[in-house]
Order: C-alpha cells, then sequence, then structure tokens
C-alpha cells in the first residue's frame, strides 16, 4: 500500500472516530415526547411542564360516529383523569378550549403537590341521551309508551288550525242607529250614541261543528275622520244564531237577529285606553266564547244555506264616555273591512303527551353542590 493512500485512510478513520464520539456524547439528550410521561425526573434539575388543553366546543357533546359511546367530553375528560394518576414526576396544568378561546383553568403545577381545591371547586359535565332505549313518549291518555320514535312530542295542547275570513259583499256588513235607522250602503260605521248597532257577516266559515274555538279576534280599521273618533267607547259583541242571513232586508236588520247566550264587552281605544289613532286598526278581546257557542249548534254545516256563516252584532253600551264616538271602514272601503280571525282544535293531536330521558354514568360525587343545569332539546317542529 502506498504511503498517500494509507494516509487517506488514517485521516478517514480519525474522522469516523470523531463523529461517533460525538452520537456518544449527545445520545442523553435525545428522546421522544413521551418521555416525560414515564420519565423519572424529581432527582433532577428540572420537571418537564404539559399543559392539558381540552376541547370543550359545542362538539363534544356528540357521540364519536353516532355510536351508543360516552359523548366524547366525558370520554376525554376519563381519559385524562386516568392519565392524571398513571403521571409523575412532571409539572402539569389545564386549559379549556372552545370558540372563540378558553381560559387556563388551573396553571402548570407540580403533579403530586396537594391543592385545597381545583380553580373555582366548579366542575363541568356535559351528558347525553346514549340509545333508542333512553327517551320515551307516553300518551297518558292511552298508556301507550313508543321509544321508537325519531322525536319526542310534549304538551297538552292540540293541533291548531288558523282561518282568517273577510267581509265579501256590500250586504254583508249593516249599521243600525239607536233610532232604527238602517242601511248597507254607507262607507262607515258610525257609533255615536247608547244603542247604535252593527252588523258583520262571514259568509262560508270552514270550521267543522263542534270544534273547539280556542280563540276568535274581530279586526276593524277606524277612518281617517277626527271628528267621529273621540272619547273612550265600548260595545257588546254578540253572536246571531245559525243560519245567519246576509242584511239584504230590513227584517234582517242588527236589532231583528237571534243573539247567542255568550257575549263579549269590547273597549274600543288603545291598550293605554286613549283614542286610536286615524287610520290604525282595532282588535277585539276573545270572542271565543260566542263562535264556540255558534259552530257547536246542531244545525251548523248541516248542508242548508247560511248555516255556515257567521254574524258578529255590536252595539254601544252605556259604559262609554258621554261624547264617545267611533267610526270605522265598511265593505265600501273593501281593502279595509272587518276581518275575523278564528283558531281551533279538533280534538286528538298531542294531547296529555309527556317525555322521559334517561342519562346515563352522570358522575357527579355526592353531596356535590350543583350551582346549575339545563336540558338542550332540538325542536323539529311547533304546534302554536
Amino acid at each position: 500500500m502506498t504511503a498517500p493512500i494509507w494516509r487517506y485512510l488514517q485521516r478517514c478513520k480519525h474522522a469516523v472516530t470523531a463523529m461517533v464520539l460525538t452520537l456518544w456524547v449527545a445520545a442523553p439528550v435525545w428522546g421522544d415526547d413521551t418521555e416525560i410521561f414515564f420519565g423519572n425526573f424529581q432527582g433532577g434539575a428540572f420537571l418537564p411542564n404539559v399543559l392539558f388543553i381540552m376541547d370543550t366546543s359545542g362538539s363534544m357533546r356528540s357521540r364519536p360516529n353516532d355510536s351508543n359511546n360516552e359523548a366524547k367530553i366525558n370520554i376525554v375528560k376519563e381519559a385524562l383523569r386516568q392519565l392524571a394518576y398513571e403521571m409523575s414526576g412532571v409539572n402539569v396544568g389545564l386549559m379549556r378550549f372552545s370558540n372563540p378561546g378558553g381560559p387556563v383553568l388551573y396553571p402548570v403545577t407540580y403533579i403530586d403537590q396537594e391543592i385545597p381545591s381545583f380553580g373555582t371547586g366548579a366542575e363541568t359535565m356535559v351528558t347525553a341521551v346514549a340509545s333508542s332505549q333512553s327517551d320515551a313518549t307516553q300518551n297518558l291518555s292511552t298508556g301507550s309508551v313508543d321509544v321508537a320514535g325519531e322525536s319526542s312530542t310534549i304538551g297538552t295542547g292540540e293541533d291548531v288550525t288558523i282561518i282568517e275570513a273577510y267581509v265579501n259583499e256590500d250586504d254583508e256588513d249593516a249599521e243600525e242607529s239607536r233610532s232604527g235607522d238602517f242601511t248597507t250602503g254607507g262607507n262607515f260605521f258610525d257609533f255615536r250614541g247608547v244603542g247604535d248597532k252593527a252588523g258583520i257577516r262571514f259568509w262560508e266559515i270552514d270550521v267543522p261543528r263542534g270544534a273547539a274555538v280556542t280563540d276568535a279576534r274581530l279586526t276593524m280599521t277606524v277612518s281617517n275622520n277626527s271628528d267621529r273618533n273621540r272619547g273612550s267607547l265600548t260595545t257588546r259583541v254578540c253572536g246571531d244564531l245559525v243560519p245567519a242571513q246576509d242584511f239584504r232586508d230590513y227584517s234582517d236588520r242588527p236589532s231583528q237577529r237571534d243573539k247567542t247566550a255568550n257575549c263579549v264587552d269590547w273597549a274600543m281605544d288603545t291598550a293605554a285606553g286613549g283614542v286610536p289613532a286615524l287610520n290604525s286598526t282595532v282588535e277585539s278581546p276573545n270572542l271565543g266564547s260566542i263562535i264556540d257557542e255558534i259552530v257547536g249548534a246542531n244545525n251548523w254545516r248541516d248542508g242548508f244555506w247560511a248555516n255556515n256563516d257567521i254574524v258578529l252584532l255590536l252595539e254601544q253600551t252605556d259604559a262609554s264616555d258621554d261624547n264617545a264616538q267611533r267610526q270605522f271602514r265598511t265593505y265600501d272601503n273593501s281593502s279595509d273591512a272587518s276581518k275575523l280571525t278564528i283558531r281551533y282544535s279538533e280534538g286528538g293531536g298531542i294531547a296529555d303527551n309527556v317525555s322521559g330521558l334517561v342519562f346515563n354514568g352522570v358522575s357527579v360525587p355526592k353531596g356535590a353542590t350543583i350551582t346549575s343545569a339545563y336540558l338542550e332539546l332540538t325542536p323539529r317542529n311547533t304546534v302554536q
């Protein structure tokens, strides 16, 4: 072997030896991240600092992959609890993550250090219904229990139908003065003294016989005449027993009608007791008792003419101020004609349903103080 080659190999040998020594000396500083969980650092000059960040955003309330397991937040909390029991020789802290951010619940501290409390002593727990057998709906009337439904229907109400009816022809509304004057052709109803009357007819009302009328309101539009709208004025509203004819003939004027036993007094003022603004609308109190009496009659909707029409009769009472007057638009101002709104139910629906929910594995310590608790439900639909 020639001298140059030998000297070259000698230099390589020295370089490789130096590299190996360097790596050997540096080896103690190598390590992966899991080393902080298993190493013993108590005898060293420092302890690793570990800050756990727990996701507490809304998605953690769901179960992983729509399984029957615990909610994600409970799984993470249990894993963290077990890990804390097994760790040693580290400093640990806990931070909460949520959207848009979250606080540090407890600063990084030696894991075995005794502390009087964890932050404020408060702990949040989120528990979800775990399976289809953990919620159910029972109908109290029949006693039947449904555990397979995709939703739980609760409440004591019933399916409600709302209809709106309007005056449709000239002879469907009329006024009659206290002196007996009668007309169907005016543009306005005038209430100018005790005994002045008005009649309003709504025809072909599609409310089934015997339906339960829960609410009914009459809406009228005030005229733009300030001289005819003053003082506090009260009318008594009654119904006309079926058959409810129109006001075409003088013999059918409001004072000649067969009134319902149920009547309602209506103060035609603002909520504060003042005079309604010109061109504004006023709404009656609930006239449900009147409409309920009409649709509950044996001849309601029995196929004869005018037996599915509703007539409301208004008469000014002595509860009004001495100078009180009101003027309302009639069919001849058809865009502002009177309107009747009826809410009714036919029975059945969701009457007397109750629901029960079971939450398994709620690990609240015995004697703990509950500072707040709430139930979150997702509405599928709502019946008013």
